[in-house]
C-alpha cells in the first residue's frame, strides 16, 4: 500500500520554515506525526537566483536568429559557469537539509517509511520559491526510489456566496 507524506511549510527562506509532517496510508489518516524548522537561508536564495541567471545566459546562447547568424565568444564560459552554479546549489540545499532542527522530520520519516513502496511526499508551502529548489537532489529523494514529491500551495478556503440567486441561470449555446 502506497504511503502519503505531507510536509507543511510555514515561513519564508529569509525568516525560516516551521514544518509539520503527517505520514498516512494513501486514503487513511494520519497515523505519525513530527515537526521540525529549517533555519532561514538567505545564502540558498542567492545562489538560486545566481543559478536561474547563469541558466537563462546559457540559453540565450543556443538562440539562432535567421537573419543573421552570429557566434558569441565565451559560451562555454557561461555553461560552466551555470554548471558550477548548480552544484553550489546542490551543496547548499543538502547542507540546509541536514540542519539538526530538521532531523525530527527525517527521522520519522525514515521510521515510518520503507525504500520498497511507493510513497508521495507533498510539500505545501505559500512561498513559491521554494518550489524552485532542486528537491530531487534532497538525499531522502535519492535514497527512496519510489518516493514521488509533489510541490503545492495550502489549499484556500471557499467563501460561500453571500447573496444566492433567486433563479438558476443556464448558459446554453
Amino acid at each position: 500500500m502506497s504511503k502519503r507524506a505531507v510536509l507543511r511549510c510555514e515561513g519564508s527562506l529569509e525568516k525560516g520554515l516551521n514544518i509539520t509532517l503527517e505520514i498516512s496510508d494513501r486514503n487513511a489518516p494520519v497515523f505519525t506525526e513530527a515537526s521540525g524548522f529549517l533555519p532561514p537561508a538567505i545564502e540558498l536564495l542567492q545562489t538560486l537566483e545566481q543559478w536561474q541567471q547563469h541558466y537563462r545566459q546559457s540559453l540565450s546562447i543556443t538562440r539562432i536568429a535567421l537573419e543573421n547568424v552570429t557566434v558569441k565568444l565565451g559560451a562555454l564560459a557561461q555553461l560552466e559557469a551555470c554548471r558550477n552554479t548548480s552544484k553550489l546549489l546542490e551543496r547548499s540545499l543538502k547542507i540546509w537539509l541536514a540542519s539538526p532542527s530538521f532531523q525530527p522530520i527525517e527521522q520519522r520519516l525514515r521510521e515510518n517509511l520503507r525504500t520498497t513502496e511507493p510513497i508521495e511526499i507533498l510539500l505545501r508551502t505559500r512561498d513559491s520559491r521554494l518550489h524552485r529548489l532542486p528537491w530531487h537532489l534532497w538525499d531522502f529523494i535519492e535514497r527512496y526510489p519510489y518516493a514521488e514529491l509533489v510541490l503545492s500551495s495550502p489549499p484556500e478556503r471557499l467563501q460561500a456566496l453571500t447573496h444566492p440567486h433567486s433563479k438558476v441561470r443556464i448558459l446554453a449555446i
